[in-house]
């Protein structure tokens, strides 16, 4: 029908053409008869491309039932050929300026090439050699040993499951103990939502979720509540995420010193959950040279309150009723001073990147760890989980940890993320945030708008690209 229409219509153009050339007695004939020519060869085009057309149309049949209840005079919509591949370079999320290494990105992670990703490999394949000789010992506890500690010593166990192919802004699966319980009523008994949601790395990402969560509450040596938030990175930052919140809890609470002493348990819990991600990483097969993982982790009980982090995740507390923010761990980037300083004295070197805004926003400053004299691993922090091929050269697993007594009686809330939030907004911003609408919104829409503005502001900044984000929210107000 369409087709007709446009060969009537250029058939009305053509004989209007005509007539127009045939008035060459007025001025007005004489001039369009003067242009005729070029609106002719116009038309004339346009119909041998209609016949064009119509002769590739009469490859395509319609299935009869797609026709039943359908008026046929309507037209169909039909997709053609292959989609069109947009260069990434155009896309806001690309390279940005000539001083980004090979196969970077401003705010993701640093890309291995070939040959690094080789010598990774050779590492891990060292490092197994070792262990079969018996020069040294990398344990790594068993998945039925986490499973009985749950099983007797938890009141309950939530984690996000290690799956693939989520799309982005899609939710991690959830795995949870006990398996008979219902997870609202269990995230009922800690006064705790959450979210972990999958960025967005560009055009078709179909990468994994590499951030991660866990919340545990133990049902001895005093009722500890353990909650962790891991954003990792590198080839296989999610494996190194999913182990980490699994057994940095259980390693806590073996630890000799815990709970008496908590900064030591802690300590105790980071480094050996460093040994196992290595073990873990052999049996497995999974890179932990050049993968690891940011961590957070707040123990509470009652008034009592530690924190202890390694790299850029972070910790804000906040009273219901006062917007202002009452403590916020540090996050440890490279530049830092004592981090900087640390690094250097190891063999390790901090590298500054400049990345220009072509939108006009203000230049980027961006800095990395490297290993001296090598292009690897490029990490944006400055302590982590993992990433053993610079634990020697002053990346370290030690975390940093607080002591903080809540004031229970003015109603403290805890909040925790990746830095999918921290990237573009203050944590005073989300003090306020939560205070405001405490007193309108359940926790779960106010944690979802926290999330949505983040997405918002990656959007705004980065274009199609958009990190990982992963928070959870705590009301002691409302703990059972």
């Amino acid at each position: 029908r369409s087709l007709s229409a446009a060969r009537a219509r250029c058939a009305q153009r053509l004989a209007g053409l005509a007539a127009t050339m045939g008035a060459g007695g007025s001025a007005a004939g004489k001039g369009a008869a003067a242009e005729a020519p070029a609106e002719v060869k116009a038309a004339e085009a346009g119909e041998k491309k209609l016949a064009e057309v119509a002769e590739q149309s009469k490859a395509f049949e319609v299935d009869k039932k797609a026709m039943a209840g359908r008026k046929g005079d309507r037209g169909f919509t039909v997709s053609m050929g292959k989609a069109t591949v947009i260069d990434p370079d155009l896309l806001r999320g690309g390279k940005r300026a000539a001083t980004l290494p090979s196969g970077g990105g401003r705010r993701g992670d640093f890309e291995l090439s070939p040959e690094v990703q080789a010598e990774m490999k050779a590492r891990m394949e060292k490092l197994e050699g070792r262990v079969r000789r018996g020069s040294i010992f990398l344990g790594a506890v068993r998945e039925q040993d986490m499973q009985q500690k749950w099983e007797q010593d938890c009141e309950l166990v939530v984690y996000g499951k290690l799956s693939t192919g989520q799309s982005p802004a899609s939710e991690r699966e959830i795995d949870f103990y006990p398996k008979s319980a219902k997870l609202a009523d269990l995230m009922g008994k800690v006064g705790l939502v959450f979210s972990c949601t999958k960025g967005c790395k560009g055009v078709g990402d179909r990468s994994p979720n590499q951030d991660n969560f866990s919340v545990v509450r133990f049902n001895n040596k005093g009722g500890w509540e353990i909650i962790c938030v891991m954003d990792g990175h590198g080839p296989a930052g999610h494996n190194v995420s999913h182990r980490s919140v699994q057994v940095l809890p259980y390693y806590l609470h073996n630890s000799d010193y815990f709970p008496d002493e908590m900064e030591k348990a802690l300590e105790d819990a980071f480094q050996i959950t460093q040994q196992d991600l290595l073990g873990h990483g052999i049996q497995e097969g999974y890179d932990v040279q050049a993968s690891g993982t940011t961590a957070i982790v707040f123990v509470r009980k009652g008034a009592d309150l530690y924190t202890a982090h390694t790299g850029d995740s972070r910790f804000v507390l906040g009273h219901e009723g006062d917007r202002t923010l009452q403590f916020e761990t540090q996050d440890h980037k490279p530049n830092t001073e004592s981090e900087q300083k640390r690094i250097e004295a190891n063999g390790g070197e901090v590298r500054e990147f400049r990345y220009d805004d072509e939108y006009g926003g203000e230049e980027l400053v961006v800095h990395r760890v490297f290993i001296k004299g090598c292009d690897y691993p490029g990490l944006c922090m400055g302590r982590s989980l993992g990433d053993e091929c610079v634990k020697a050269h002053g990346v370290t697993c030690i975390p940093e940890v607080n002591h903080v007594k809540l004031q229970l009686e003015k109603k403290p809330f805890l909040f925790a993320a990746s830095d999918g939030v921290w990237e573009f907004i203050p944590s005073e911003w989300v003090i306020k945030t939560i205070v405001k609408k405490l007193g309108e919104d359940p926790p779960q829409k106010i944690l979802a708008k926290i999330c949505k503005e983040s997405r918002r502001k990656w959007r705004q900044e980065e274009g199609d690209y958009c990190d990982d984000i992963t928070g959870v929210l705590m009301l002691t107000s409302a703990v059972k």
